[in-house]
């Protein structure tokens, strides 16, 4: 419990490699649509285009860099692409809305663990 509690506090040290850009999305802030509802879309997707993919052709994930770039590729890229894509065919909002950069940010870390403990601190 303690080190659950330890790690928690202290998350291992990041360092950042790179940020892609990789597109930019208007929320409908206005209307109740926020980051992390638009992060909860993407992990969705994420999650319906791994099922299919090992569903077809099971795949062993891999550590390191050509697992990692393997799944940026072919599943995260394409699944945060489709939910800005599909944002872009909507109708204008009446109300409030908020434009954000998507990237996709590699870091290296010291240790396994937990990088967030909060997923939504990404979206403030």
């Amino acid at each position: 419990m303690f080190a659950n509690l330890f790690n928690a506090l202290n998350p291992p040290p990041l360092l950042l490699r790179s940020l892609s850009l990789i597109g930019a999305v208007t929320l409908h802030v206005g209307e109740g649509e926020t980051a992390y509802s638009f992060l909860d879309d993407v992990e969705t997707r994420i999650r319906k285009l791994r099922n299919f993919s090992l569903s077809s052709s099971p795949v062993q994930v891999q550590e390191g860099n050509v697992g990692v770039n393997q799944l940026v590729q072919g599943v995260l890229k394409p699944a945060a692409l489709d939910a800005i894509h599909e944002r872009e065919g909507r109708d204008q909002s009446m109300h409030a809305t908020q434009t954000y950069l998507v990237f996709i940010v590699y870091i290296t870390r010291s240790r396994a663990g937990r990088i967030l403990t909060d997923p939504t601190s990404i979206c403030q």
